[in-house]
Order: structure tokens, then sequence, then C-alpha cells
């Protein structure tokens, strides 16, 4: 009977690696980098892909070191963009009004400075437009992207609170069912054993612990199963310090949980 009621072990939503970084996928070559590496490692990688890709070596050394420095500088630009891009620092609207920005500033300089005949009234008018237009997107653009983040941040209390509840529903239902367990343990050896006229009775208590423990683990699996929403909307909208210090309180709440919860059975397991 005590087979029917045990539990597979669960992985928990720390385990499972929602607020720890995960391990960097292995390259295939030395100079490879993957998102989890360090910063310079990846510029690096840019940098060798970018003489590999193009494949220009002058053969001036003067011309060489200087290309190559144009390399680096652009491997670094490009790895800049895309980590701000990847990260969410900055949105595609904002992206855009920034180009519409830089042309309505550049090419009014542009023609200005080499056809000032074309730089008329009406050309004035459209560029100051569009300027105008572009730096109100801009502006809307990034405070409705940071007022969505304030707005998603103000629900992390209530978001880590949520967890720990539930974390104490769940031991709690855990708790439940290794008292069950014990206590249909105790009963067994008092049951009649083979073909009696009380065999019924011992099927019955037999059918009742092994269906009360299937329930209760399973109302633990779906109470686990919310906590680890909530704590991958902790780790959406959280900052990397703020995250660590989140995941450590509730840690510690899983962990006093748990312990106690073994020291309580340790004599009954």
């Amino acid at each position: 009977m005590s087979n029917h009621n045990r539990s597979l072990p669960r992985p928990t939503a720390r385990e499972l690696g929602i607020f720890r970084q995960f391990p960097p996928i292995p390259a295939t070559c030395s100079w490879c980098a993957s998102w989890n590496d360090p910063f310079y490692r990846r510029v690096f990688a840019r940098f060798v892909s970018l003489i590999i890709w193009l494949n220009v070596f002058p053969s001036r050394k003067i011309l060489l070191s200087l290309w190559r420095i144009l390399l680096l500088v652009f491997a670094l630009a490009l790895e800049v963009a895309i980590t701000l891009i990847n990260y969410h620092y900055i949105s595609m609207r904002v992206i855009i009004s920034a180009l519409l920005i830089a042309v309505g500033v550049l090419v009014p300089i542009y023609l200005v400075a080499n056809t000032p005949q074309v730089f008329n009234p009406l050309a004035q008018v459209l560029f100051s437009v569009l300027l105008a237009g572009a730096s109100i997107w801009f502006g809307i653009s990034l405070n409705d992207k940071q007022a969505r983040k304030e707005a998603a941040r103000q629900w992390l209390p209530a978001a880590e609170t949520a967890c720990k509840q539930l974390l104490t529903i769940s031991n709690t239902a855990e708790r439940m069912r290794l008292t069950q367990t014990t206590a249909c343990n105790s009963i067994e050896p008092l049951l009649p054993k083979g073909e009696t006229p009380l065999h019924p009775i011992r099927q019955m208590v037999e059918v009742q612990c092994r269906e009360t423990a299937e329930k209760l683990a399973t109302l633990r699996d779906h109470i686990d199963s919310a906590v680890s929403h909530w704590e991958v909307f902790i780790a959406n909208n959280c900052e990397r310090g703020e995250c660590d210090a989140i995941a450590y309180r509730i840690g510690q709440v899983r962990e006093a949980l748990e312990a106690r919860l073994k020291q309580d059975f340790r004599d009954r397991m």
C-alpha cells in the first residue's frame, strides 16, 4: 500500500533554472561564443566572423592594422546593438523613430552644405514636420515602454507573496498526504488477510488510501505549477539584483517548509 502512496520527487522552479543562468551551450569552435559568455568574448567572436566572412587582407601592414581596427569597432557596435535589442532595452519603434530623427537632422545639413537651392521653404517645412513627428513618436515610445515596465514591476511584491502562500499550501498538501500514508500504513497490519468475510473492508481501505494519496499529489502538482507561473512572471519583470533577492527569499521559504516537513516525518517515512 505504501508503494501506491509514494509520489515521485518533483523538481522545484529554482531547480528548473528559472532564476539561475543556464550553462553556456558548447561551441563548435574555439572562438565561437554563446549568449551566456562575457560581452568581450561575444565581440571577439563577431570580430573573427567578420574577418573570415569578408576575407579581405591588405598587403601593407598599416592598412591591415587599420582594417582590423575598423572591423573591431564595427563588431563592437554590432554586438552592442544586438545586445540592446535582445535584452529589450529598446524596441523597434524606438529604433525607427531614432532613425527618422537622424534623417530629419542629417539630410537638411547635407542639402544646405551641397545644394542650398534645393533646401527651399517647402523642404524646410517638410523636414520640420518629419523631425517633429519623429521626436514625438520617439518620446511616446520610450514613455510607453517605461510605463508598461513600471506597471508590471508594481505586481512583483504581490507575485512574491503569492509564491510564498502557494508554497505553504503545497507543503500543507504534502503534509496531509504523508499523514494519510502513515495512517494507512498503521492500519494495514490490522486489516484481515486472505479470503474472509471482512476481506472487502481491506480492499475498500486500500482503494481509499490510494485514491486520497493520488488526489493530494495531484493537488500539489497543480499548486507547484501555479508557483512556477508566478516565478516566470517575476523573472520577466525584475532587474538582475532584484531577481536574485526575490529568488533568495522564495528559496528560504521553500527550504524552511521542506526542512520542517522532513523533520516532522523523519521517523514515520
